[in-house]
C-alpha cells in the first residue's frame, strides 16, 4: 500500500513538472509576443502573474517531495514491523543496493532548482520591462 502511494507521488510529480514546463514555456512566449506587440504595460502584468505561477510550481514542488518521503518512510516502518527478511525489503534493498552516484548532491535539490530558472527570468524580464517603461511609453 505505501509502496504503491509511493509511486503515484512519484508519477503525479514528474506529470505536474511537465505542465508547469508546458506552462511557463508558453508564458514566455505570449510575453514576447505581447511586448513585441508594443503593449509592454499587459507584458510586465503577464510577468508578474508568470512569476507567481512559478513559486506555486517551487512550492508544489516541495509539497510533493515531502509526500513522497513521507511514504518511502512510511514504506520502510512497514518492513520493519512486518519482519520481511532484508533481502525482500524494497526500502533496504534501495538503501544498501543502490549505485554509486557519479554526482555529488541530492536529485531532488536539483530537481527544485528548475522553477529557480524560470523565477530568475521572469524577474530579469520585469526589470527590463520596468527598464524600458521608465524610457518612454507604455501603451
Amino acid at each position: 500500500m505505501a509502496f504503491e502511494a509511493w509511486k503515484f507521488q512519484v508519477e503525479t510529480y514528474w506529470t505536474r513538472s511537465s505542465y508547469f514546463v508546458v506552462f511557463e514555456l508558453a508564458a514566455a512566449a505570449g510575453v514576447w509576443q505581447v511586448f513585441a506587440a508594443g503593449y509592454r504595460l499587459s507584458a510586465c502584468f503577464a510577468c508578474l502573474a508568470s512569476l507567481y505561477m512559478t513559486r506555486i510550481w517551487q512550492l508544489n514542488n516541495q509539497r510533493l517531495s515531502e509526500y513522497i518521503h513521507f511514504y518511502w518512510y512510511r514504506l520502510q516502518d512497514i518492513e520493519k514491523t512486518a519482519g520481511h527478511p532484508m533481502s525482500h525489503r524494497i526500502f533496504s534493498r534501495w538503501e544498501n543496493e543502490r549505485p554509486q552516484r557519479k554526482y555529488s548532491g541530492d536529485y531532488r535539490s536539483y530537481v527544485n532548482k528548475v522553477p529557480l530558472v524560470f523565477f530568475a527570468a521572469w524577474t530579469w524580464g520585469i526589470s527590463v520591462f520596468i527598464y524600458v517603461m521608465s524610457e518612454g511609453s507604455t501603451r
